[in-house]
């Protein structure tokens, strides 16, 4: 039996984000099934819980044939504290059948070709918020060297405050595969984040993205460990990755670095893990975003929602069965598969705009370190430094750029020379 001694674990379904108190941590997965019965299920409405796991991907399956033996992490018989929970986890959970949650209702699933209503659909029957089974990209695959300075370096800083960059890449058959990531110069606190898309430095970083082929797919973005909240995303971060998909299109996606709560290290010691994970916002959150639907609402991670067209219904989205103003938006986010692969391009320069700078000593490391001139510039970071340094405009930054990637930057040429003097040589 368990101890008395009351947490609250949080449990995440199709339904939304609900929480669910028990008695401690020598609880069993069979008592925590028993309390969330007891205090987020009807009585008599025969819903069955088909699998608990702390594998999100419980919640991307079809409850229709599906095997809980997929998801074996949670046992009944195992206590709470030997999988590592602590006050305030989060367990995913997969139940049959529609279930009614207080705030956030299970929405009925789109019609058979439907994805948007027109405005006017809107105003005549209201919105009926939906979810979004699957993520429009395939998959994206992160450079290596890329992702790890950048994980790295928030890292280093303990999380402290959130940190951002963009994300430069290629599209191949629905996958999308991210070789560069570009960190503007920017502000970041716990919650807030803002970053220069308009400098001379980003419009020379979009010239030499497209001078080797690349295009902006998305956006990356830590979360800050000094931030006390329960939730993944807040509603002005979810508006924020609905404004980079309907600039950059369908298949850009956002990527989230965060780190576990040092309340949930180990015993042993080891450091807080941290997590890599992409997400894209649903096509019906773009749509209504665009329209001026919704604003962050009475909690962070919900959306006010407000007709754009006739202000003064109160309850203008029907979430499920019920008519409401306001939406937890995690209904609006769709988990992607992330990979990995090594892009061919180095990614050993100093990035650009972070505490510990870029110097020519770096470049001088950089030029020497034994390969020739073209390939050791053959690194977004360092052409990025040299154009600056050198004061060129977005038209010489692509065409130093092109001359990189066709191996003809030689010691004695122009651009040779140029990289050469930046370095100090």
């Amino acid at each position: 039996m368990c101890a008395d001694s009351s947490l609250v674990l949080r449990v995440r379904s199709r339904d939304g984000l609900e929480r669910v108190r028990v008695q401690s941590l020598d609880c069993s997965v069979s008592e925590l099934k028993q309390s969330i019965r007891q205090q987020l299920f009807a009585p008599g409405d025969g819903q069955e819980i088909l699998a608990l796991s702390t594998n999100k991907d419980l919640l991307t399956k079809d409850d229709i044939g599906f095997c809980p033996e997929g998801f074996a992490d949670m046992p009944d018989s195992v206590t709470l504290a030997s999988l590592g929970l602590s006050n305030g986890s989060i367990v995913c959970m997969l139940t049959s059948g529609e279930r009614d949650v207080e705030g956030v209702k299970l929405p009925a699933f789109m019609k058979a070709g439907r994805t948007t209503m027109t405005v006017e659909e809107m105003v005549a029957k209201q919105t009926r918020i939906e979810r979004q089974d699957s993520a429009l990209v395939a998959s994206v695959s992160f450079d290596m060297h890329a992702a790890n300075a950048f994980q790295a370096y928030v890292s280093s800083l303990g999380f402290h405050n959130k940190r951002g960059g963009v994300l430069y890449g290629e599209v191949k058959d629905g996958k999308v595969y991210v070789q560069a990531i570009y960190e503007p110069e920017q502000q970041g606190s716990t919650e807030d984040l803002e970053m220069d898309h308009t400098s001379p430095q980003a419009e020379r970083a979009d010239a030499i993205a497209a001078a080797w082929g690349w295009k902006k797919v998305g956006q990356i973005f830590s979360i800050s460990a000094k931030s006390e909240r329960d939730y993944m995303f807040s509603a002005a971060e979810v508006m924020s990755m609905s404004a980079i998909q309907e600039e950059l299109g369908e298949l850009a996606f956002t990527v989230v670095v965060s780190q576990d709560s040092p309340d949930s290290d180990d015993d042993d010691g080891s450091p807080p893990e941290v997590h890599f994970e992409a997400f894209q916002v649903s096509k019906q959150c773009v749509d209504l975003c665009s329209k001026g639907w919704f604003s962050v609402g009475e909690t962070p991670n919900e959306f006010r929602c407000v007709n754009p067209d006739d202000t003064k219904d109160k309850t203008p989205v029907i979430v499920g069965r019920t008519d409401v103003n306001q939406v937890d938006v995690d209904y609006f986010l769709v988990p992607v598969a992330i990979d990995s692969h090594s892009s061919g391009f180095s990614s050993s320069f100093p990035v650009e705009n972070r505490l510990t700078g870029q110097t020519p000593a770096d470049l001088k490391a950089q030029v020497r370190g034994g390969k020739s001139l073209a390939e050791a510039l053959k690194d977004f970071h360092a052409v990025l430094y040299v154009t600056g340094q050198a004061g060129m405009s977005t038209d010489e930054a692509a065409s130093l750029a092109t001359s990189v990637l066709l191996g003809e930057v030689k010691e004695g040429s122009g651009y040779g020379l140029i990289a050469l003097s930046v370095a100090g040589l």
